[in-house]
């Protein structure tokens, strides 16, 4: 019998095959890369987390671990085999297809912003713009002083993240398949 870990690599490696643009990536993201996310989160503070692009549920694993009481998570993952497994999985989170429907989503949960919104969305092969939607309805929906934090395979979105938030930090993650460059934003 497999693993869940391995199901997952065979899922996400199966939806990469199907359709390359939408998925992003050959594999999930490591646990390297996991810990540079969420570096420097204060659980503590977040009252309210969401998640675009949730693919197989690494961060989405993360954020069930960490959050505490109160907090709420809402988790975005367009293809539905991969919604529903989460959904599964995590019941007392909150889910939906679209993350350009973030705002309207928060407003439906009663807290009309997130503190800290992640992102595994393959924004530099999504139609340029869907990208320009997302990042808007992202800006829209941060709450003062929160972050919005997003993993690329290439530095060419580094310009479009500048011009939707003021200041953007740079790392990579090298201990990743495809290493992957972390942008860390805020208003």
């Amino acid at each position: 019998m497999f693993s869940a870990a391995l199901s997952d690599r065979l899922l996400f490696f199966r939806k990469f095959l199907a359709s390359p643009r939408k998925t992003g990536s050959v594999t999930p993201s490591s646990r390297y890369l996991t810990g540079k996310i969420f570096k420097g989160a204060d659980w503590s503070k977040i009252r309210c987390i969401a998640e675009l692009g949730a693919g197989t549920g690494v961060f989405t694993d993360y954020i069930e671990r960490h959050r505490q009481s109160g907090c709420k998570a809402v988790i975005f993952e367009q293809d539905n085999r991969m919604r529903d497994s989460l959904m599964l999985r995590y019941p007392d989170m909150n889910f939906a297809a679209e993350a350009e429907l973030l705002p309207w989503v928060l407003s439906s949960l009663g807290t009309g912003s997130a503190d800290l919104i992640i992102s595994g969305l393959p924004f530099s092969t999504l139609p340029r713009s869907l990208t320009l939607r997302i990042l808007g309805c992202v800006r829209e929906s941060l709450a003062e002083g929160g972050r919005f934090v997003a993993f690329q395979y290439s530095p060419a979105l580094l310009p479009l993240f500048r011009r939707f938030f003021p200041e953007v930090k740079v790392s990579l993650e090298l201990r990743n398949l495809p290493p992957a460059l972390i942008f860390d934003c805020s208003l």
